[in-house]
């Protein structure tokens, strides 16, 4: 809950023309479950840079070994990226290359291509035959991705505050005001700096402090079109320059 309240202003950041292609990270808990033993695996999906599909949840059985538990999780994520790809042909953009999932584990890697069928992965047979079967078909690929950047490892078990915030980070998700994307020219830059403004002033004159007057700022800011983010952090620092003798900031 405290989570939630912190990152109550966060959005998951969408960019523009990003390239219909997908990919996939896919992670697993080893016997993370004190309880019962199981494994918690989950998978992150890109299209393109965009983050478009993402799941975190324990795994049924008991795995014996990091590799089954993470092969298992690999035949969930495929399972998902089969779909999100047969979704996009029927609507007549169909990925550019095929879908790669990336996986940490070198054994799980190396069984989903290896065409020998070992007696010991008996009880995962549907799995195995299934994620092979759309590797030797063009369908989809597997490689190994090392552990410091496997992008699932947020939605498996508890960070460190930076690593979670890397990984979050780079999953797309981020503050409210950075998630305003695209270009407008000059004349409307102006004219947002100008309503800005007078939302500032008004604040001013009823002794609110910025903060105070900060959603109202993102209603405004949200009507507008779609602002290069660059030139909107460098919009929003001048005015609090040039409000900083009379805007009480919050410490």
């Amino acid at each position: 809950m405290r989570y939630l309240h912190g990152t109550i202003g966060h959005g998951l950041l969408l960019r523009r023309n990003s390239p219909i292609s997908l990919h996939a990270f896919s992670d697993v808990d080893w016997a993370g479950n004190q309880d019962d033993r199981t494994s918690t695996s989950a998978y992150v999906i890109f299209l393109g840079s965009n983050a478009i599909s993402r799941c975190s949840r324990k795994q049924r059985s008991v795995a014996r070994s990091s590799t089954e538990a993470e092969y298992r999780a690999v035949a969930h994520t495929a399972s998902e990226v089969v779909w999100l790809s047969s979704l996009l042909s029927e609507l007549l953009a169909p990925p550019n290359t095929s879908p790669t999932i990336y996986c940490d584990n070198i054994g799980a890697t190396y069984l989903c291509s290896n065409p020998v069928f070992h007696s010991r992965m008996k009880h995962i047979a549907i799995d195995f035959h299934f994620v092979r079967e759309k590797v030797q078909s063009g369908q989809l690929r597997v490689s190994h991705v090392s552990s410091a950047d496997q992008l699932a490892d947020s939605l498996t078990k508890p960070l460190s505050r930076t690593r979670f915030a890397l990984l979050r980070s780079k999953i797309g998700v981020s503050e409210m005001p950075t998630i305003l994307r695209g270009q407008i020219n000059s004349k409307e830059v102006w004219n947002l700096e100008e309503e800005v403004t007078k939302v500032l002033e008004k604040g001013l004159a009823i002794g609110l402090n910025f903060n105070g007057r900060r959603k109202e700022l993102l209603e405004i800011i949200a009507r507008r079109k779609e602002v290069n983010d660059n030139r909107f952090q460098d919009l929003v620092r001048n005015l609090v320059q040039n409000h900083k003798d009379t805007v009480l900031l919050d410490n």
